[in-house]
């Protein structure tokens, strides 16, 4: 195999080499191997399995020392990062799917990070055309392993086709010369999809057996009332889903895009879209139960729901629950045709949820995203980017979220930032959350209905309290109510510390209790509103944005300029707040 040209340098990562039946194995390392303030740590230890030789398998790989044919990964010298590089992510024969640079750039944190284990990809052994249903359906009853299905470009296969064999790839013949393998699969590309598409009860697609791969096919629905489009059971481990679109029809409703029920899953660079329901919010990708080691990395998601949600109906042991889950380089967005003040609306009110919810989890990084466009409803209360609420989706589960870790995302047109709830007993069922590195741009009043926001609330909603939430180098100018807010029976502790956050018109508050006096641990912040003497001698209170030192505020540009005098005050002696230079430079290509 040829050695790839470049290597990216991760902070605090040292990388070990990658044999054809080997380990890729991240672990701490040389703090001074990336110019970069900010960036403290990365990924305690993340560990790839590679013991499968499968040409073909397109992955991603931050790492150059991989031997990967057309693997071109420049080297990071942030912040003047020059690749965020989603297309340096390749590894052909490695047998694995890695984590993009963007994932395992992070800042230390109270929250244990994922111990994330890649799929094995299937080995390709034999090609096997198929031309239409029957074929299709006679192929996956007596498939062998190493068998590559092919379906042809533009043709439509109608019915609900269950994986039960596996060891087996699923694709559409020349996906790889249509829609590239460092390339997001788009709608403009489906006369080069086959197409999968069911009227019935059932998802279109299931995967029910282990070791498979499903690579550029259109997956769709138009049943009156659908199920999820895509669902994989517990016993599909080792499951490869990329370059896949999987769409709802637009006046029609589809309960999830995805369900992901099997261990080391990856959806990768696939667009989902058209999902939602007039009975309540719908996710466009549910981790449901027994989901270990699962990365949903460099998507379009669109839903009236969560774009990823993490969560169940049905009561789980902590042994069960969803874990070590890397949300990375996705674009969780609404479209515009689906908010009634907009005039592009399509005419229906889609009850709405928050962007991003973990109600039911246990090692989460949520990382490089770019996650936009949240309102309320009459149907609904969608107005956050992210919800923390142990047991909150149908309150069951296994009622716990520990170590989630949310760094390095840009959230824009969202009234309300992120919500923390206690958990449904007196256990500490909520506990190491850590905020970093990212920007909450403001709203303004009216905009998506917005005539509340807070960048930070923690609700009383059940018995169990609050513990260990850190908020750290974060940049959120504008709230309209509370920059952040904790009923005063939400019981926990929250330290805040290096950021820039707006008050809003009643400040940080518990009770009648602001600044200090209602969170004590606060420390270095640059806080944008009235009433200096309450905050603490630690922290700078300004009038306004135009007293922070932002680039250019006006024109929505909230990077640091070197002549503020915050730009070396925080406790590290860089910026305080986001990096956002290095942020956008880390999503770049996620959102148009």
């Amino acid at each position: 195999m040829r050695r790839a040209a470049g290597r990216v340098v991760v902070a605090s990562l040292a990388v070990c080499a990658l044999s054809a039946c080997g380990r890729l194995r991240y672990e701490p390392g040389d703090a001074d191997a990336i110019d970069a303030p900010g960036l403290d740590a990365a990924l305690d230890a993340i560990t790839i399995d590679a013991s499968i030789d499968a040409p073909g398998l397109d992955a991603f790989a931050p790492d150059a020392a991989i031997d990967a044919p057309g693997l071109d990964a420049p080297s990071i010298d942030a912040p003047s990062i020059d690749a965020a590089a989603p297309d340096a992510a390749l590894d052909r024969d490695a047998g694995m799917v890695g984590l993009p640079t963007e994932c395992l750039l992070g800042t230390t944190g109270t929250a244990t990070l994922p111990a994330f284990v890649a799929p094995m990809a299937p080995v390709e052994r034999r090609v096997v055309p198929v031309a239409d249903t029957a074929a299709l359906t006679a192929a996956l009853a007596v498939s062998m392993p190493g068998d590559v299905i092919e379906l042809e470009p533009g043709v439509s296969y109608r019915s609900a086709y269950v994986v039960s064999r596996g060891d087996l790839t699923i694709r559409t013949r020349a996906i790889d010369a249509a829609v590239p393998a460092t390339s997001r699969v788009a709608p403009t590309d489906a006369p080069a999809l086959a197409r999968i598409v069911s009227g019935g009860t059932l998802p279109s697609l299931s995967i029910e057996a282990p070791n498979v791969r499903v690579v550029g096919l259109e997956i769709a629905t138009d049943a009156l009332d659908a199920p999820s489009i895509v669902r994989t059971t517990p016993a599909a481990t080792d499951v490869i889903l990329e370059r896949l679109w999987v769409h709802g029809s637009d006046a029609r409703d589809a309960r999830a895009g995805l369900e992901l029920n099997g261990a080391r899953t990856v959806l990768a660079r696939s667009h989902v879209s058209e999902i939602h329901a007039n009975r309540g919010p719908r996710p466009a990708v549910l981790l449901y139960t027994f989901g270990s080691s699962m990365a949903i990395l460099d998507n379009h998601l669109e839903s009236s729901g969560e774009g990823v949600v993490f969560g169940t109906e049905v009561p789980l042991t902590p042994e069960s629950a969803p874990s070590d889950a890397v949300i990375c380089r996705n674009h969780i967005t609404r479209p515009l045709t689906w908010y009634p003040g907009h005039p592009s609306y399509a005419g229906i009110e889609w009850p709405t949820g928050p962007l991003i919810g973990v109600y039911d989890a246990e090692r989460v990084l949520i990382a490089g995203n770019v996650i936009e466009r949240a309102w309320e409803t009459t149907r609904g209360s969608g107005a956050r980017a992210l919800s923390i609420v142990p047991g909150d989706l149908g309150g069951a589960g296994s009622g716990r979220v520990v170590d989630v870790t949310f760094v390095w995302n840009h959230v824009r047109d969202v009234p309300e930032g992120i919500s923390l709830g206690a958990g449904p007993d007196t256990s500490p069922a909520l506990s190491r959350v850590f905020v970093g590195q990212s920007l909450f741009e403001p709203i303004e009043l009216g905009r998506f209905g917005a005539d509340t926001g807070r960048i930070v609330q923690l609700l009383a909603g059940g018995a169990g309290p609050i513990s260990e939430v850190v908020i750290d180098r974060v940049t959120a100018p504008g709230a309209i109510q509370n920059g952040l807010l904790a009923e005063p029976g939400a019981r926990g502790l929250i330290t805040v510390r290096d950021s820039i956050l707006a008050t809003g018109a009643f400040g940080f508050v518990v009770g009648t209790d602001e600044g200090i006096a209602a969170f004590p641990d606060l420390g270095n912040l640059v806080v944008i509103g009235p009433r200096p003497s309450v905050y603490g001698a630690s922290s700078t209170v300004v009038a306004s944005v135009d007293d922070v030192g932002f680039v250019e505020a006006s024109a929505s540009d909230w990077a640091l300029s070197p002549t503020s005098p915050f730009f070396t005050a925080s406790s590290t002696g860089g910026p305080v707040g986001c990096d956002v230079e290095t942020l956008r430079t880390l999503v770049m290509g996620v959102a148009p």
